[in-house]
């Protein structure tokens, strides 16, 4: 994690910059300890607790756990490849074994499955307007960001 502070712009558009940096470790011992975590929660759905009761109580995600782990409906073709292996074969009502990410484990519980289809104009009319607005603030920020990597020196180090 990086703070960054401009401290004074320089002739030339040069740019003073002071940084504090905290560096953030993930050791074996973290990931065992949250696997060991998924799994006490995986065995406790299939004694027979309810789904949403253990995520809202163990998950990290504050905005899925208020919602009892609901995420939503998602095409599989959109999910990472590690979520399309764990909810390929699970039938609805099932629990996946625990999926191991770099951003955490995962369980899931796979509530129904349902057959896509291509959507009307009528059904995406009112949302159209709002894609178009969205993909022109996307447009405008990768243009601002390429902006501020052209003026900035960016040190991106991999650990």
């Amino acid at each position: 994690v990086h703070l960054l502070r401009l401290d004074s712009v320089q002739e030339g558009n040069r740019r003073a910059i002071s940084q504090i940096f905290l560096p953030i470790e993930v050791t074996q011992a973290d990931v065992d300890n949250a696997q060991a975590e998924i799994e006490a929660a995986r065995r406790r759905v299939l004694a027979g607790e309810a789904f949403t009761l253990v995520a809202a109580e163990v998950s990290g995600d504050p905005v899925s756990a208020r919602n009892g782990g609901v995420l939503g409906t998602f095409n599989q073709d959109d999910l990472s490849p590690e979520f399309q292996a764990a909810l390929a074969e699970v039938e609805v009502g099932q629990i996946t074994e625990p999926v191991l990410t770099p951003a955490g484990w995962y369980l899931f519980q796979l509530i129904e499955r349902v057959e896509g289809h291509m959507y009307t104009y009528e059904e995406l009319k009112d949302n159209l307007r709002l894609v178009v607005e969205n993909q022109k603030i996307e447009d405008k920020l990768n243009v601002y960001v390429k902006e501020l990597r052209s003026r900035f020196f960016i040190d991106e180090k991999s650990g």
